[in-house]
């Protein structure tokens, strides 16, 4: 059959159409980058501070933990990013943003772990000081960072829509939190609330680049290289 023949224009097309949903054009790669950032942000922020604080009623409840105990813990949390935060400059001194956010994920997926094997106050203690530095090191700071070099006309709007990820997890996991805890118990909780944060360990990591490509740097979609330097 010719190159003119049907046979063959059917096999171009559908080339075309498997090249396109699997190498995405850089235009719209950027948009992936901000998902990513959305899966972070969920993670990092979301789970730390709401998702987490579902489980205070049931440490009560369940491990015989008193109020003061229970709120001792989600302290220790909010101390533990207020201390971290200011470092944060120095931690992505010496890691790539996207190394940097996926070690602050495994602080926070280590975190779940640990409160899920640990019976007394002080391994939630610990639990929360992992969660306090996944907080400062793997949400907001780094997300603002690495849109603003994939974005320069809809930089706003890929930032908020990255940023949504907090307030997407509240609306979800203190259900869903709820609903395990009653059914299958604490430990299961904590431990499935671990695996979906590995889950996206691996999701982002296959997603997330450290730079635009030259080429999509020169279409005028993202910053340039040397006027990221500069800042």
């Amino acid at each position: 059959m010719t190159q003119d023949g049907a046979p063959f224009k059917k096999e171009r097309v559908r080339i075309l159409i498997f090249s396109r949903w699997t190498r995405p054009h850089r235009g719209q790669y950027a948009w992936m980058i901000c998902g990513a950032c959305f899966l972070m942000h969920f993670c990092n922020a979301g789970i730390t501070t709401i998702g987490f604080s579902a489980y205070g009623h049931y440490l009560h409840q369940m491990l015989g933990f008193t109020n003061t105990q229970v709120s001792m813990i989600l302290t220790v949390r909010s101390f533990a990013s207020m201390v971290f935060l200011p470092l944060t400059g120095a931690y992505y001194k010496k890691l790539t943003l996207k190394t940097g956010m996926l070690l602050a994920c495994s602080l926070l997926s280590a975190a779940l772990v640990i409160a899920s094997l640990s019976r007394t106050v002080a391994g939630f203690y610990l639990s929360a000081l992992f969660m306090g530095a996944a907080y400062s090191f793997g949400s907001t700071v780094p997300i603002t960072l690495l849109l603003h070099r994939w974005f320069q006309n809809k930089r706003s709007l890929a930032t908020a829509l990255a940023l949504c990820g907090s307030g997407a997890c509240s609306m979800v996991a203190p259900s869903i939190i709820t609903y395990t805890v009653e059914r299958l118990g604490l430990r299961f909780a904590l431990g499935s609330n671990a695996a979906f944060v590995l889950l996206a360990i691996g999701i982002a990591a296959c997603m997330l680049r450290e730079t635009p490509p030259d080429e999509y740097i020169s279409s005028g979609r993202a910053e340039p290289q040397s006027r990221r330097s500069k800042g």
